[in-house]
């Protein structure tokens, strides 16, 4: 493997639903080892309660404020929070406060899971997706929605 420098403007930033996501270090970068990914979003955006089978995810909150469901515990993380998802256990993030929030996630391994947002980008651009098609996309790549909790 070679050293890389990646600059922001040779990672396009994905739209999955409303979520803006880039992915600065893809699997094949890094050799199937973690992906890197960085969302910007405004109050209100946020990703519903999921379970990766294969992949860990490390959330840090460079920006703003982010309300984490991991498992049965939930809470909001500023600026300067590390948050830490093992596979297998359910969680979601929420951007609340009053301006855009920026969280850097670190995916371990890799498993291509960048295709995974790529395919929801393009799912996106054609209009309004059908949740089945959404599930079917995830679920090749080990991410399986849940729904809400009842209450």
């Amino acid at each position: 493997m070679a050293a890389l420098m990646i600059r922001p403007e040779q990672r396009p930033w994905l739209n999955v639903f409303g979520n803006h996501t880039r992915v600065n270090l893809t699997s094949a970068d890094t050799d199937g080892k973690y992906v890197l990914l960085e969302q910007r979003d405004p109050p209100g955006a946020g990703v519903p309660l999921h379970v990766h089978v294969s992949q860990d995810e490390t959330f840090y909150v460079v920006q703003g404020q982010v309300r984490f469901q991991i498992g049965d515990e939930t809470f909001v993380a500023t600026a300067g929070t590390t948050v830490y998802a093992p596979r297998g256990l359910p969680h979601s993030l929420h951007f609340v406060g009053s301006s855009e929030s920026h969280v850097v996630t670190f995916v371990v391994p890799g498993g291509n899971l960048e295709r995974m947002f790529e395919e929801l980008d393009q799912l996106t651009a054609q209009g309004q997706p059908d949740p089945a098609q959404i599930s079917q996309i995830c679920g090749r790549y080990g991410c399986n929605f849940l729904p809400p909790a009842a209450g």
